[in-house]
């Protein structure tokens, strides 16, 4: 089953969308214990270092010229975002190496009410999720496509108090990740936690019909005020 979704993973990340991405930048930061971690970030258009914006974490390699952003379409940056890249499970230490990537991104940038936004597609959502989850204060919302948390409710229950929005976007025909999914959405609406689960009519395991404009919409809704 591991090899299969990762199979799809790179396949996904190797995908020719046909259309040029918005320019990205590079960097590399010191860690916890002296690691290092790579990002690669979108700015968004019309970008002003002194305004606030919203700031995505999204699955990449954290590279500028690798194009393996996923969902993310022609244009990131025209909703008003800034869009990090990065690798979380090359994390050696998830807690501490994703905490120095938030705090770098808050003194590099003015992040909107100090919350980050964070994104996991397919089997990388359990990364996603489980740092979300150990972070929880620090972000506003954390999104799966397709995705849900593999935590207890002992876990989940950090996210109670925090504001944090939870939203799983699943294909109707995609089997194990539909069933999923959907037990992770009444597990979450039974502790109180702010959550929505979006089943896509007709679709699998790739949303393709989400890539850029759908996706982006989507995260939209959950910026702050």
């Amino acid at each position: 089953m591991k090899k299969i979704i990762n199979s799809f993973l790179f396949l996904l990340i190797f995908l020719n969308f046909s259309i040029a991405k918005s320019e990205k930048k590079e960097e590399t930061i010191q860690g916890f214990n002296g690691s290092k971690i790579s990002f690669a970030y979108h700015l968004p258009d019309n970008y002003e270092n002194k305004l606030t914006y919203p700031v995505l974490i999204n699955p990449g390699a954290g590279k500028a010229s690798e194009d393996n952003s996923f969902f993310l379409g022609d244009n990131p940056s025209k909703y008003g975002w800034i869009v990090i890249e990065t690798h979380l499970y090359n994390y050696k230490n998830l807690e501490k190496d994703t905490e120095a990537l938030l705090d770098h991104l808050i003194k590099k940038f003015n992040v909107q009410n100090n919350r980050f936004h964070i994104v996991g597609y397919s089997a990388n959502s359990s990364t996603t999720f489980r740092a979300g989850i150990k972070l929880s204060k620090r972000f506003a919302s954390i999104t799966g496509i397709p995705g849900h948390p593999s935590a207890s409710d002992s876990e989940l229950k950090k996210l109670i108090n925090t504001k944090t929005k939870v939203q799983l976007i699943v294909g109707e025909n995609d089997g194990y990740w539909t069933r999923e999914s959907q037990n992770a959405y009444k597990r979450l609406k039974d502790l109180g936690i702010n959550v929505t689960l979006e089943v896509v009519e007709n679709t699998g395991h790739v949303i393709r019909q989400f890539v850029g404009d759908e996706f982006l919409k989507r995260i939209d809704k959950l910026r702050e005020s």
